[in-house]
């Protein structure tokens, strides 16, 4: 075995690139089981490493990927880095599902405290909820700070010590004699938030 390569792999696998790692691992692997011969020291000069540490490097390279993947064997190495990168990459996925998940209730949560409006909360399908660039690219910490501040805000102003009045002067019912219920609910809504003012 190649105690370049060894190392390469080493290196990959301590900086989580799995799919490096296992390129390289699946090169030696099936360059050793294609019955690539071992160099023989006697009959081929070059194959005589270079340092004689080198082979004990080698070795110990091995050994640490062995230990690295509980595998046996050299060539259950490659098996074992195939099934560290899926469950890399399925952990990956149930992160990013997890987040995003957050992220939509965060945003929800914005919406109902009316912060944001659901036009420029979502982008794309209404049904599909894709949060909008601006608020895929801000953290949910940040998210989540930003709602538990505003929800506290939300709350004292909502929880005021006197509830606005909701019975109309006779003035105002002469105004909205012609409109519809909801058209007078949000009359008296509006009305409402700018007495509180």
């Amino acid at each position: 075995m190649d105690p370049t390569k060894l190392k390469a792999a080493i290196e990959a696998l301590k900086n989580n690139d799995g799919d490096a790692a296992l390129a390289i691992l699946e090169e030696l692997l099936v360059g050793n089981a294609a019955g690539e011969p071992e160099a023989d020291p006697a009959s081929d000069p070059s194959a005589v490493p270079a340092d004689p540490m080198a082979a004990a490097a080698s070795r110990a390279l091995l050994d640490g990927l062995c230990a690295l993947t509980g595998a046996k064997a050299p060539g259950e190495i490659l098996a074992a880095c195939t099934r560290m990168a899926s469950r890399i990459a399925e952990q990956d996925a149930s992160h990013a599902a997890i987040e995003l998940s957050s992220r939509r209730e965060l945003i929800a949560k914005l919406i109902d405290i009316g912060v944001e409006t659901p036009a420029l909360a979502w982008q794309g399908a209404p049904e599909d909820r894709n949060p909008c660039a601006r608020l895929s690219a801000e953290s949910v910490d940040s998210l989540r700070h930003r709602v538990a501040l505003l929800s506290q805000t939300h709350k004292s102003i909502s929880q005021g010590n006197d509830p606005p009045p909701t019975a109309l002067t006779a003035e105002e019912e002469k105004l909205t004699a012609k409109m519809t219920r909801d058209q007078k609910e949000r009359f008296v809504a509006l009305r409402n938030s700018r007495r509180a003012r």
